[in-house]
């Protein structure tokens, strides 16, 4: 029997946070920290990922032979492309696939390094796990936080701010960016009644000749 696509995001879901409270998540910490090589190549891939994942979904979405189809074919390949450039960096034989379900073949690595180096642990950690949640459709989850921008893992699909303070913080700029939107639109309405008004005075001027020159 074939499960909805609810129940298995749901599941998902469930397994996600599961880990994300138990574990955390491997190498955001890590990829906040600085703009380095490593950290910049590896925000790209994750990128990369999404725009692959998000243009086959529309490829597969859309009428055969369209040009919305063609168009996201294109994109799709060059992000996998880029992407599978980027994970052959890497010692071992990587590479991330599209087609139907994305799928991660020969995840490879030099362990040896994983174990002594720190911070190449987390580089590893994030990209590993960055490519467990594509075959999932939930690579989207894996974001950077409106407010301060930093990356993190969305633990539902809504949740775009890191924190309870982010969201708040993005909330009051919202709710600010609207009072003054609205206060503008009042004295906006109020100026335009008034040039209407002036324009029916002399209007009624000319008529009755009031606002005419004698000669």
């Amino acid at each position: 029997m074939l499960r909805s696509k609810g129940k298995e995001a749901r599941e998902h879901d469930l397994v996600l946070r599961r880990l994300v409270r138990h574990s955390g998540l491997p190498g955001v910490d890590w990829l906040n920290k600085g703009t380095s090589p490593a950290q910049l190549r590896v925000a790209r891939l994750i990128e990369l990922l999404k725009t692959a994942e998000e243009q086959q979904r529309t490829y597969l979405t859309a009428a055969e032979f369209s040009p919305e189809r063609e168009a996201a074919e294109s994109r799709y390949r060059a992000a996998e492309d880029e992407a599978n450039e980027i994970l052959a960096r890497y010692r071992g034989s990587q590479r991330v696939l599209f087609y139907g379900t994305p799928t991660v073949a020969f995840w490879v690595t030099d362990w040896n390094r994983v174990l002594k180096d720190e911070s190449y642990g987390a580089e590893i950690g994030l990209i590993s796990h960055a490519l467990s949640l594509l075959p999932r459709g939930l690579i989207n989850r894996l974001r950077k936080c409106r407010e301060c921008g930093k990356w993190f893992y969305a633990k539902t699909d809504h949740n775009t701010s890191c924190s309870d303070n982010c969201r708040n913080k993005y909330a009051s700029h919202a709710d600010e960016f609207k009072r003054k939107r609205a206060a503008y639109q009042r004295e906006y309405r109020a100026r335009q009644r008034e040039r209407e008004k002036r324009s029916w005075k002399l209007l009624e001027q000319d008529k009755t000749g009031k606002g005419r020159k004698t000669q």
